[in-house]
């Protein structure tokens, strides 16, 4: 559908326009949209006239953002796998999930998406410190048994030992 010729649309140049997009797609409020309207491009609108514009104009493009964001968090998630995932890059999805969850009109598919990778890379660090446990653990055993075997030693020498492996003194 083509713009009135008196619309908010029509009254501005394209670089304004493309100006305000941005500015009401990054989150600023109707009220500051319309002191610019004023103050930069010496356009005065209306409360509806702006929703209108917002509506045409500005929610695709936030559609889009999201979208796009949706799309990269999904294929970080489809090539996550077994990845194996760090501190710095676990905490950058916890910073990108928080900015997601205050930001207004926030979409729900995208920070369930985020929340996903956030809980899978906590999960794996989780199971990866299991995993050095138990091998610390299963190390210390043979450790442990290969002492008890030794009949070499005496039995205060094999006590010191496993005192040592298993750190108790």
């Amino acid at each position: 559908m083509k713009p009135r010729s008196d619309s908010l649309h029509s009254t501005l140049s394209s670089s304004q326009r493309d100006e305000l997009i941005r500015v009401l797609a990054d989150g600023a409020p109707y009220r500051e949209a319309l002191e610019w309207l004023d103050a930069e491009c010496q356009v005065k609108s209306s409360l509806g006239a702006l929703s209108n514009f917002y509506r045409s104009f500005v929610v695709p493009v936030i559609e889009e953002r999201r979208s796009f964001a949706a799309a990269q968090a999904t294929a970080l998630l489809e090539s996550a796998g077994a990845v194996d995932w760090d501190a710095a890059t676990a905490e950058k999805l916890r910073q990108i999930t928080f900015r997601e969850l205050n930001r207004d009109g926030a979409d729900i598919d995208s920070i369930k998406t985020l929340t996903t990778l956030v809980l899978k890379a906590s999960k794996q660090a989780v199971e990866e410190r299991k995993v050095a446990l138990l091998e610390a653990k299963a190390k210390q055993s043979d450790a442990a048994a290969a002492v008890l075997a030794d009949e070499t030693q005496t039995e205060e020498d094999r006590v010191q030992k496993l005192k040592e492996i298993f750190r108790m003194g």
